[in-house]
């Protein structure tokens, strides 16, 4: 595994990167949205939550894939489950940063969402870049030349990436 951090301007990443009614659009078509506490609609526009920042340190994982599905599916989960603790951790040394997680929150085995209940760890929750209107593949092709690959025809990827990030006060 290969881990990837830069920092940029929010401003230059809403500039470049945020496009939220085109990822909203896109997150409609996801079973997640409006079933899950991190995902779409929300009761306030992603754009807020960019403007309260001035810099956004994106972390990325480049993971080397196991043998098998089942195999690859436990990593992902793995890896992502540690960078979450390693941006609590920033989050914890920035005061006034917040973390930005890779893909939707999985804390909880089922979200209270659809029984429109309060999230259980609103304290442990985060967004994902994606979810906020980030356009993440252009951005890791763009600010750190990776390129997202996808499963083609059952094949699995030669790598596979996940991406979070720290947005910071100053």
């Amino acid at each position: 595994m290969e881990k990837f951090e830069k920092e940029t301007a929010v401003s230059d990443f809403v500039s470049n990167f945020v496009d939220v009614s085109k990822f909203y659009g896109l997150c409609k078509s996801c079973p997640n949205c409006g079933n899950v506490w991190s995902c779409p609609p929300y009761g306030f526009e992603p754009l807020e939550i960019w403007n309260k920042f001035s810099k956004l340190r994106m972390i990325v994982y480049k993971i080397e894939p196991l043998s098998g599905c089942e195999e690859n599916l436990a990593l992902l989960e793995k890896t992502k489950h540690e960078m979450l603790l390693y941006t609590y951790a920033l989050e914890k040394k920035n005061p006034g940063s917040t973390a930005l997680s890779a893909g939707k929150c999985s804390l909880c085995s089922e979200c209270s969402r659809p029984k429109n209940e309060p999230c259980r760890m609103p304290d442990k929750m985060r967004y994902s870049i994606e979810s906020l209107g980030g356009d993440v593949e252009k951005a890791l092709r763009e600010l750190f030349g990776i390129e997202i690959l996808w499963e083609v025809d059952g094949k699995t990827p030669e790598y596979y990436t996940l991406c979070g990030g720290l947005l910071l006060k100053n």
